[in-house]
């Protein structure tokens, strides 16, 4: 299982962006984006909009399809789930599922204080990922797939977002490496990668606006002329 503590620390890992098997077959997806003008506040404002199909093509204009919400509360991104029709760049039309849970499901409580503290992270988005709308669950109620982690750091020109998907997680209780590798194929890793950065760069674009004229109550006037 990869450490996702790691992404808690701003120096540079030996992959920010690009793709790697792990010994236990799954596929660890690695992206960095610089969102210029963009703040970790805003970031998370997105989310807790639960943007549907229309808000989600803003996105990403070309990949994205079809978005619904079910459960969780309003102003709250865990508890929620994300049921997305999307193409990955050549992977096209996939039936997806996210389902958001507590950032310290997959950190440390410890450690996310700590940055949070530094200045390290200002948001965190966490989620359980699963293939298809239906698919299995455990006792509990969690999606059995993969792992996401979204974490952005704020800095002077914005906002830097490191984004990591750990695909097949699930899976090593039940199937061997080889096994795992061939379920879960090589061509995800430069495909999501690319998705990844292209739907995070547009939303860049248009996210300021959209968190001036909607998200922020307080919001003072931007002098542009």
């Amino acid at each position: 299982m990869f450490d996702f503590d790691r992404v808690l620390d701003p120096k540079p890992m030996n992959r920010e962006t690009g793709w790697e098997r792990l010994a236990d077959g799954s596929l660890l997806v690695s992206v960095r984006t610089d969102m210029h003008g963009i703040t970790g506040e805003m970031f998370h404002w997105w989310f807790t909009s639960r943007p549907l199909s229309r808000e989600y093509r803003w996105w990403h204009p070309f990949d994205h399809h079809h978005s619904e919400w079910v459960g969780g509360t309003e102003g709250a991104v865990p508890g929620s789930m994300h049921v997305i029709v999307e193409d990955m760049n050549e992977l096209k039309r996939l039936p997806l599922r996210v389902q958001f849970i507590e950032p310290t499901d997959l950190v440390s409580a410890e450690k996310l204080a700590a940055a949070r503290k530094a200045r390290h992270v200002s948001v965190i988005i966490a989620g359980r990922t699963a293939d298809g709308h239906d698919g299995s669950r455990d006792a509990e109620g969690n999606l059995l797939g993969g792992r996401l982690l979204h974490t952005g750091r704020d800095t002077s020109w914005g906002m830097v977002l490191r984004s990591r998907f750990l695909i097949g997680s699930d899976l090593t209780k039940e199937l061997s490496p080889e096994q795992i590798a061939q379920s879960v194929g090589d061509e995800i890793g430069p495909n999501l990668v690319q998705h990844c950065y292209e739907e995070f760069t547009y939303l860049s674009r248009i996210l300021p606006s959209l968190y001036l004229a909607e998200g922020s109550a307080d919001a003072s006037r931007v002098e542009i002329w």
